[in-house]
């Protein structure tokens, strides 16, 4: 008996260990992709694949001038993450970390940004036009030029500190 729960264990191990191994091919091969396709390019490597939501963690990531349109980020954190001039119009960002965010000249049109964070954000110059900004909170941002009506900007849990797109800034 024992040497048949010896060989059931050893077996076990051998299975796991292949499976850590695949695990690292793909990890490999991900990262292969995404060096030859640059980071820029991450909507492109998504689609590929018939993903159409990131619900990860990307901070730091660089999606300028990507179109990113219909896109869904929902509860993603990305911290910092660069959108400028990227076309947004209809993508979910609901509950998404958008803290340090830049969006300036970003196409938000129709976008949903309910319950976002966006402390510290820079929407300067982008079109917000049918946003939905339900519940987010936006402290501390920069939203000069962007197109926004004050009845969208009513809906939002906060303004506090930041830059209007008139130049005044929120108590």
């Amino acid at each position: 008996m024992r040497s048949l729960s010896a060989g059931r264990v050893a077996a076990g191990a051998r299975r796991e260990r292949w499976w850590v191994a695949g695990l690292a091919a793909a990890a490999i091969v991900s990262y292969a992709l995404l060096t030859w396709l640059g980071n820029e390019d991450i909507h492109s490597l998504a689609r590929m694949f018939g993903i159409s939501s990131l619900n990860v963690r990307m901070r730091n990531a660089n999606f300028s001038n990507q179109n990113m349109s219909a896109f869904t980020l929902a509860g993603a954190d990305l911290e910092s993450s660069n959108f400028n001039g990227a076309d947004l119009s209809r993508a979910d960002l609901t509950g998404a970390y958008l803290r340090y965010a830049n969006f300036t000249n970003a196409n938000l049109q129709g976008a949903q940004l309910r319950n976002a964070v966006l402390s510290n954000a820079s929407l300067a110059g982008a079109d917000l036009t049918g946003a939905s900004l339900r519940g987010a909170y936006i402290v501390d941002s920069n939203l000069q030029g962007a197109i926004v009506t004050d009845a969208q900007l009513a809906t939002a849990r906060t303004l506090r500190g930041t830059l209007l797109p008139d130049g005044s800034t929120h108590p």
